[in-house]
């Protein structure tokens, strides 16, 4: 592997965390699924066990 090739393999590393990926997933969930103000949206619990997280990342990443 030349060094160039190991270089940009290396800016490809994800380093946005769990918290991030999950808001990012929810904002995403919300748009699509045409969400407006005041709308009731999943439980905590629902999404935890829909996303594989727990709820304190799930709390977080709503508050966000």
């Amino acid at each position: 592997m030349k060094e160039t090739d190991l270089i940009e393999s290396l800016k490809n590393i994800d380093t946005s965390s769990l918290v991030d990926k999950v808001e990012k997933s929810l904002i995403e969930l919300f748009i699509e699924k045409k969400f407006k103000v005041g709308d009731c949206i999943p439980k905590e619990l629902e999404l935890t066990q829909a996303m594989g997280v727990s709820r304190t990342v799930i709390r977080e990443a709503l508050l966000r």
